[in-house]
């Protein structure tokens, strides 16, 4: 499995350097910083048996944005409380690097590679996660404020301690608005995970609600010649 992750690293990386090239030769660049608040949910389906927990999540991103494409670092941390059928809290962390482009204006296309890990008293459990997906933008009122829809499928899911899991789904919907070099976004994110084991067969899903704020900063591109 990591070896199918670092081929499909490569083959993207491929797909996507020349637009990135290309795109840097021109004028418009631009970094971002930002925070996020979010609220975080994990849920354990196994058998009859509900394991839940859930809490608040503090995290910020970096983004550069070249053209019609976008690479971004995103991180998040907090603690994950019982809700339902587990003693247990847990530290919660998550990192996540993108790759996005834009053929049209409300159409992107997205890569990601995620590291998800939970820590408590008696248990150490690592995600890696690897995936593609697709996304929708559309204006509300007038440019400045957009809604987003976007599905992506992630062939391969590392689940540390227990079996990987055969495959993962995700959904995300949100709302920004750009207010001068500042971004405000409300957004919902949703994975679900599904382990093989016939009558013990294990559903996890996991997601989180947040609020980001970010600055973006024109960057001096290459002049034309």
């Amino acid at each position: 499995m990591k070896r199918a992750a670092l081929y499909a690293v490569a083959l993207g990386t491929g797909l996507f350097a020349p637009v990135l090239v290309r795109a840097q030769a021109s004028r418009h660049i631009e970094v971002s910083v930002g925070g996020i608040v979010a609220s975080a949910r994990s849920r354990v389906f196994l058998a009859d048996t509900l394991e839940a927990i859930g809490g608040r999540w503090l995290g910020g991103v970096v983004g550069v944005k070249a053209g019609r494409v976008s690479v971004s670092l995103t991180g998040l941390r907090g603690t994950l409380s019982p809700i339902a059928n587990t003693p247990f809290e847990r530290d919660a962390g998550q990192l996540d690097a993108a790759v996005r482009f834009e053929p049209r204006n409300w159409l992107d296309l997205e890569a990601k590679y995620s590291v998800r890990a939970f820590r408590s008293a008696s248990l150490y459990q690592r995600w890696t996660m690897l995936g593609a997906g697709v996304g929708l933008w559309g204006a509300v009122v007038d440019s400045a404020v957009r809604v987003y829809l976007g599905a992506s499928y992630l062939p391969s899911v590392s689940a540390g301690v227990q079996a990987s899991a055969q495959h993962g789904l995700g959904a995300e919907a949100g709302v920004s608005a750009n207010l001068a070099h500042w971004t405000v976004a409300l957004s919902y994110h949703f994975e679900r995970y599904d382990f093989a084991g016939g009558a013990s067969a294990r559903l996890e899903e996991f997601d989180w609600i947040g609020l980001h704020v970010s600055y973006r900063i024109p960057w001096p591109g290459k002049a034309a010649p």
